[in-house]
């Protein structure tokens, strides 16, 4: 005990007798600080104002005994040893002294024996409090953990000699109990399915072998008697000195729907339900290979509709997706059930019919014609004829290849003259006002693109403008980005043709001097943004051209030179169709600007599936949702479940998200629960052509999710 300080609380109305107690510790090397107390006031004076490691005490202090200090010791709920320190005392008062807490009695002639008695205590009473704290401890942790487990989504139970002892709320849920009882009364293998039992048994006399537990996939049987798929990992705990056997459950009955759903979109189109182009593509080839080994004809029916263009323009891309679903079911219903429907592209449909010929085709082609004839569209209070231009391919012996056939039916349609804009059928039909998005075939008599013209007046007369639209971090991100949007100067708000123009950009091969142009002012503009002190990104839209635009990584290192800009400030958006159908030319395009640093995100994302495996591999930071499937989100429980799923697939490839066109707190609140890193629609604010939404403090919580989102104006 060298050196070591006592800190000491004397209880004597003898001066003499105290320093005989301190002289005894100092001799035996402890340095000490004591008090000496006369009475109850000074005792807790003195037990309030210090820390103490041990009290020693006369047993009759007239004004404070022993019996009453060990009384206000309890009281304040000290764990302080007391030693009584006397000249004489009789058993009885010996007795009634231990019984009431003081640890031992040592005779003021016996001085010696004090600092032992005192080393004693002192571990004794650490070793008390150390018990406590760790009892403590071991209490916290057990509360935690069965808070983790009882509100925990998976499900656990804990079994002894294959009977249940106790389960958490999700595991008496998957099996269909109300309450603990009720299942403690049923041994676990009774909710096992038969055939899985045998299995079932040999997994559970695995743990006991191996602590780290075993898994193992098993039909369980619920209480109302149905069966559903899971994943049981067992493993051994002990629980208050008794062996238990941990089951944790995962329903996999919701990754199947999940799969399933994942399935169906990468075969659908999200918007028709229809067939989309990659399966299409894939059943066509099959076909093909099929005629040409000989084992019969199928035939290929190609639909391009005449006035979606039209609609659109009129009533915007909504009008168009209700005449595109319309005309979806019309197609449905005048296709045999083994035929492939598909929509094969923006306004192009297309039926697979197997084992038909050329006089099958036709007549499914006139059915068609003859229903389409007999529909019109209603929109904005206008009736529109629905037209279409139709042609067949037959595929037989002498079909070289998917692309031929495709090819072949898509010329005989290009070809055809296009139809003039369709006027309200109680009307005739007026002029036309301006020329329409057709792309005429290539040749010697090829016709000037009417978009060639409109772009060529625009870079030349300064006719386009960049508006921004902001994306918001739901997450508190005080970082500023927004998304560049092209327009066509004098446009009306709500009524752009942007998506028409691109398209046509790239029929006509003025796509590159688009991007380019686009670039160039964007850079411009945030460059000078940023000299204001803003940490501001720009999402810069490109054509799909621009992923074999070997000139466009060179202009962004002159640009951003000529700025002083950072390159991660800017993120450049290609299209999750464009990655699909020309992967190569994305992944080298990515390369050559991902080593300027500048950083990449994919449009549309859910569109495509099949560019799944792609987006996975190449470093691409962000994907932004497809917004067609978060238009009538609150009122679609199918599209809240793909939404879902497509979710739970970018935090898997440790994406974050974007969902587009949010226009109601509704949505933005399933969109927050589901998870969405971003959102960007016109209900933060529409395209606008300053640099002016308020970030700051746009975040959203889980109170928030619920009640809805309090914007800053």
């Amino acid at each position: 005990m060298e050196n070591k300080l006592l800190r000491l609380l004397v209880i004597d109305d003898s001066p003499d007798d105290a320093e005989l107690a301190t002289a005894a510790l100092r001799h035996a090397g402890y340095r000490v600080k004591s008090q000496r107390v006369q009475d109850l006031g000074g005792a807790q004076a003195a037990l309030a104002k210090g820390d103490w490691d041990v009290v020693i005490g006369e047993i009759d202090v007239p004004q404070l005994s022993v019996p009453s200090m060990l009384e206000l010791l309890k009281r304040l709920k000290l764990d302080l040893p007391v030693i009584v320190m006397t000249r004489t005392v009789s058993d009885e008062e010996l007795t009634t002294l231990i019984r009431n807490g003081a640890r031992d009695v040592v005779f003021k002639n016996q001085t010696g024996r004090l600092a032992p008695v005192i080393e004693r205590e002192i571990e004794a009473s650490e070793a008390r409090r150390a018990h406590q704290q760790a009892q403590q401890a071991y209490t916290d942790l057990e509360h935690k953990y069965r808070a983790l487990i009882q509100g925990s989504h998976e499900a656990v139970g804990y079994l002894q000699d294959g009977m249940h002892v106790e389960a958490n709320p999700a595991y008496l849920a998957l099996f269909g109990y109300d309450n603990l009882q009720a299942l403690q009364e049923i041994p676990v293998l009774n909710l096992i399915d038969v055939p899985d039992q045998a299995r079932f048994k040999a997994l559970m006399r695995k743990p006991g072998q191996d602590p780290t537990g075993s898994a193992g996939s098993f039909t369980i049987v619920k209480r109302d008697g149905t069966r559903a798929p899971v994943e049981i990992a067992l493993s051994m705990i002990d629980m208050g000195g008794e062996s238990w056997m941990q089951l944790s459950v995962t329903d996999m009955s919701r990754h199947k729907n999940i799969e399933d759903r994942l399935q169906f979109l990468n075969q659908h189109d999200p918007l028709t339900g229809l067939h989309n182009r990659h399966h299409f593509l894939h059943e066509l080839g099959k076909a093909v290979e099929a005629a040409k080994s000989g084992q019969g004809t199928s035939a290929l029916l190609y639909i391009d509709l005449e006035q979606l263009k039209v609609v659109n323009n009129a009533h915007g891309f909504a009008a168009g997706d209700r005449m595109l679903i319309k005309l979806a079911r019309l197609f449905r219903d005048h296709v045999g059930k083994q035929d492939v429907l598909a929509r094969f592209a923006g306004d192009e449909f297309a039926v697979l019919m197997p084992d038909a010929d050329a006089k099958r085709a036709a007549a499914t082609a006139e059915a068609i014609k003859k229903a389409m004839r007999e529909t019109s569209f209603t929109e904005g209070g206008k009736h529109y004829q629905c037209g279409c231009s139709l042609n067949i391919v037959v595929i037989d012996r002498d079909t070289e290849s998917v692309q031929k056939a495709v090819l072949s039916a898509h010329r005989h349609t290009a070809a055809k003259p296009p139809a003039p804009p369709p006027a309200p059928a109680s009307a005739p039909p007026p002029p036309p006002a301006a020329p329409l998005a057709v792309v005429e075939p290539a040749g010697p008599a090829a016709k000037v693109s009417p978009w060639a013209i409109t772009i060529d007046n625009a870079l030349q007369h300064d006719g386009f403008q960049l508006l921004y639209q902001p994306i918001v971090n739901l997450h508190g991100d005080p970082a500023e980005s927004y998304e560049v949007l092209l327009r066509l100067q004098g446009e009306e708000p709500g009524k752009s043709s942007v998506g028409e123009l691109l398209r046509g950009a790239v029929a006509c091969g003025k796509a590159q001097a688009i991007d380019h142009w686009v670039v160039r002012h964007a850079i411009a503009a945030l460059g000078e943004h940023r000299k204001t002190g803003a940490q501001t990104s720009f999402f810069i839209n490109l054509t799909d051209a621009a992923l074999r635009d070997e000139t466009l990584a060179l202009l962004v290192l002159q640009e951003i030179k000529g700025t002083g800009l950072k390159a991660d400030s800017l993120v450049f958006e290609i299209t999750e169709s464009a990655l699909a159908d020309s992967p190569r030319d994305a992944a080298a395009f990515i390369a050559s600007l991902r080593k300027l640093g500048c950083r990449f995100c994919v449009d549309d994302f859910g569109d495509r599936l099949s560019a799944f495996p792609e987006i996975q591999k190449l470093p691409i930071e962000f994907l932004k949702l497809n917004g067609r499937l978060i238009a009538n989100l609150t009122n679609d429980p199918v599209a809240q479940t793909v939404v879902q799923a497509l979710f739970q697939v970018a935090k898997t490839m440790q994406k974050r998200i974007i969902a587009k066109f949010v226009e109601d707190a509704e949505s933005l609140a399933l969109l927050w629960n589901y998870g969405a890193d971003y959102v960007q629609g016109n209900y933060f604010q529409p395209p606008d052509a300053g640099l002016t939404y308020e970030f700051t403090g746009e975040s959203i919580d889980s109170d928030q999710a619920v009640g809805g989102w309090t914007q800053r104006r």
